[in-house]
């Protein structure tokens, strides 16, 4: 697998660019092209081809969100749609299903700990 692959065929890279705008995903077409996620990245934005946000989409994240207000899990819900949690928990996310994750902030300085006299 190559990262860029710099000759790729124009018609190539149209047919690219034509199944992305069709539903494939990046690592689909990574795949399906033989070449770096990278490169499949690099010939959309050169092409002028505006990116999804991440997660599911169209029905597939209609689905997500219904089982969701069912009570269904993460992991029961990415099981019942062939997805992962992360692109499950995402989608919820920019649904405001569920508040975005905010991560923790690392402590500022390390602790001595107490020293018995």
């Amino acid at each position: 697998m190559q990262l860029f692959k710099p000759f790729s065929p124009p018609a190539q890279v149209n047919q690219l660019v034509d199944d992305y705008l069709g539903g494939a995903t990046v690592t689909e077409l990574a795949v399906t092209y033989e070449v770096h996620r990278a490169t499949v990245s690099r010939h959309l934005t050169d092409n002028g081809v505006v990116r999804r946000s991440a997660g599911l989409h169209g029905w597939v994240a209609a689905e997500a969100v219904r089982l969701f207000r069912q009570g269904e899990s993460l992991r029961g819900i990415s099981r019942s749609i062939g997805a992962s949690r992360d692109s499950v928990r995402k989608t919820l996310e920019r649904y405001d299903e569920i508040p975005k994750c905010v991560c923790r902030e690392a402590p500022q300085g390390r602790q001595e700990p107490a020293r018995l006299s």
